[in-house]
């Protein structure tokens, strides 16, 4: 949340100059299968084209895993 409150603003203002959809996820909890899963379910079955991970290792890690996924 830290890195959003840096960025954010202007990641959306880039997405909505490109006219792509922005879909902004966060977690607190360390990265696990149950968590991943949450995730994607929060994507609503869209299969993102772009995932955009910023933060530290569990946020990279995330995203990773839901480009994966």
């Amino acid at each position: 949340r830290m890195v959003m409150d840096m960025i954010g603003e202007r990641v959306g203002q880039l997405c909505a100059a490109a006219a792509v959809a922005l879909r902004r996820l966060s977690f607190d909890e360390g990265l696990t299968p149950a968590l991943v899963a949450r995730l994607v379910d929060e994507l609503g079955g869209s299969a993102p084209a772009v995932i955009v991970a910023a933060g530290g290792g569990r946020s990279i890690d995330a995203g990773k895993a839901l480009a994966d996924h």
